[in-house]
């Protein structure tokens, strides 16, 4: 695969020589960041079965340009749809279009697909039953993950930090969840978490004559759960490879590689960046607007969240200390983001002490950049792997630790992280499939039992970090967390460490 950008829309092609072009349309905010990882490796699948595929974040969302505020936004995120198509037409030749859609990227693909030359395939993944739906949905959500709706004065909601501003939702209520016209000769795929054979739109593509297949997305719920619990649907992504090749034509024309595609306003300019030959990291570059940076910071997920951060934050972050001068890459792990081919997706392997590699790595290339002062920026499990690879890079000068919730990871906590892990669908998902007033009561039973899980959890990882570090020291005088603490100073390492009140940390 390698980066491109088209309508200061950021992307990646996966290129193959099949004559049948592949987009993959997302979703937005918190359904984004649980998917992300897996529509890159669906991409991936298809483009090894050998059709071109291209996946991308519409604008305003992910690494694209521009702010999901800003007014108008569904027109043109359906017009970012046609120009993927056409970009894609362009760098590949491909006579074909299959549109791959995940949730709203779902309802915008149907809406969009009646306009593009030469679409014959159309994969609904989960589409909103309505518009009003949607936004109900949307609601329902905010209250599982904790966001509250903002002030009157302000007006929308948040969704684990994504706003939705008023006109957003208004626009949102207002997406038809049947109404598709002018397609002709178009096969469609449509899955669910359970097959969606009564849905209205695909009663209504049925009604106006397309061959539709309704099936079950096998692992729906557990990949949409949450962005670190989230477990990749590796049946459901081969049944949709396996849909959208079918009968594809082989075109044998070779794809040339864009020149160093980038996304640029008024004080930042960013390059999506592959780094390594054998395992091979994804990041995106943000610099200046203009000159050349010298001091960088490397900003690393929070659990399998990809670059981007928890609602973008990374994003926002990267953009305002490059209007100050400063540099940052936002970095993708191995099995994460645009780095899943480097390695499994394990949730024990979020703290694989071999992921210092990565950071060190990363180093290795802004160097190449002319950096020569470096920090690294962490939270949660990235605060981790900044705080080891501070200990072995003397290069690090700085390190910001956001929320670190243990020094020495153990086999207690793995066993916590995969407890969690198995249940975190089963609730999400029961909540989001009854009805809006049960869901409400599911979300307030789940808010009256957090605070009491959190302060049991809290005392029990400080009493699990406390042992692990002693076992670390044969249970001598010295800990070995305040060794570590100690060897930085010593080499005049800055170092900030972050809490949210009440984290377990």
């Amino acid at each position: 695969m390698f980066p491109v950008s088209f309508d200061q829309c950021a992307g990646w092609l996966h290129p193959a020589g099949g004559a049948r072009g592949v987009i993959i349309c997302g979703s937005i905010g918190f359904e984004s960041l649980c998917s992300y990882t897996a529509l890159a490796r669906l991409a991936d699948a298809i483009a090894a079965a050998g059709q071109p595929t291209l996946r991308f974040d519409f604008h305003g969302c992910g690494d694209s340009a521009g702010d999901c505020d800003a007014p108008g936004r569904l027109a043109l995120w359906k017009d970012n749809i046609r120009a993927a198509a056409a970009f894609l037409q362009a760098q590949t030749g491909v006579t074909e279009i299959a549109l791959v859609g995940l949730r709203l990227g779902a309802t915008l693909a149907a809406e969009v697909a009646a306009e593009i030359p030469g679409v014959t395939h159309l994969a609904l993944i989960a589409p909103p039953v309505s518009g009003p739906a949607y936004v109900r949905e949307i609601r329902v959500l905010s209250r599982l993950v904790g966001a509250e709706v903002e002030a009157p004065e302000m007006g929308g909601l948040t969704v684990a930090g994504y706003r939705f501003a008023p006109d957003l939702l208004a626009d949102l209520a207002q997406t038809s969840g049947g109404a598709v016209t002018g397609m002709r000769d178009v096969k469609v795929l449509a899955m669910g978490r359970e097959a969606p054979a009564r849905h209205p739109l695909v009663m209504n593509l049925q009604a106006i004559g397309h061959n539709v297949v309704t099936e079950e997305f096998e692992g729906y719920d557990a990949m949409m759960c949450d962005p670190t619990a989230s477990q990749t649907p590796v049946a459901a992504l081969a049944r949709i490879a396996e849909w959208i090749v079918e009968g594809a034509a082989m075109s044998g024309r070779q794809i040339r590689k864009p020149v160093c595609p980038r996304i640029a306003a008024p004080g930042y300019t960013e390059r999506s960046v592959l780094i390594g030959t054998t395992r091979v990291i994804a990041g995106i570059y943000c610099g200046p607007g203009m000159g050349a940076a010298r001091k960088a910071i490397v900003l690393l997920n929070a659990g399998a969240i990809h670059h981007v951060g928890w609602a973008r934050g990374n994003v926002d972050l990267a953009r305002r200390l490059a209007a100050e001068g400063v540099a940052s890459l936002r970095l993708d792990f191995g099995g994460v983001g645009d780095s899943f081919a480097a390695e499994s997706d394990a949730s024990d392997a979020l703290y694989a002490l071999s992921r210092k590699r990565d950071i060190s790595a990363a180093i290795d290339w802004l160097a190449t950049q002319g950096i020569n002062e470096f920090g690294v920026l962490g939270a949660c499990s990235g605060a981790y792997q900044a705080l080891q690879a501070a200990l072995e890079d003397p290069r690090i000068s700085r390190i910001a630790l956001v929320n670190q919730l243990c020094f020495v990871w153990g086999a207690a906590y793995a066993m916590q992280m995969a407890a969690w892990r198995s249940t975190k669908s089963t609730v999400v998902g029961a909540a989001l499939a009854v009805e809006q007033q049960q869901a409400s009561d599911a979300a307030r039973l789940l808010n009256h039992f957090m605070p009491l899980a959190k302060s049991i959890a809290k005392g029990a990882f400080t009493a699990l970090t406390s042992l692990m570090a002693r076992a670390q020291t044969g249970f001598s005088n010295t800990n070995v967390v305040e060794g570590w603490f100690e060897t930085l100073s010593a080499r005049g390492v800055r170092v900030e460490m972050i809490y949210s009140d009440g984290d377990p940390g």
